[in-house]
């Protein structure tokens, strides 16, 4: 099983920081988590066009990753941080 450690709005819609799926990628990782929370939660991660938005920070054990059909480990944890800009 992978942990997926979310932030943010996402860990709002989740009511927790940490969701428990069986993936083989990260990318399913991902849509997997969507399953679980639903229609927001996807509007939140992935664009019209299913491509994760560039807002998003993914890494996979702490290392940051843009390549999100590289194959993890079971026991991976991945973290989906949303990227904040301001001033």
């Amino acid at each position: 099983m992978v942990i997926l450690r979310v932030y943010g709005m996402i860990r709002v819609l989740a009511g927790r920081d940490e969701i428990i799926v069986d993936a083989s990628n990260t990318y399913e990782v991902l849509r997997k988590a969507c399953e679980i929370l639903g229609a927001e939660a996807t509007r939140l991660i992935f664009d019209k066009s299913g491509k994760i938005y560039p807002s998003m920070l993914v890494s996979v054990n702490d290392t940051a990753i843009k390549d999100l059909n590289v194959p993890i480990s079971k026991n991976s944890i991945v973290h989906l941080i949303p990227v904040v800009e301001g001033g």
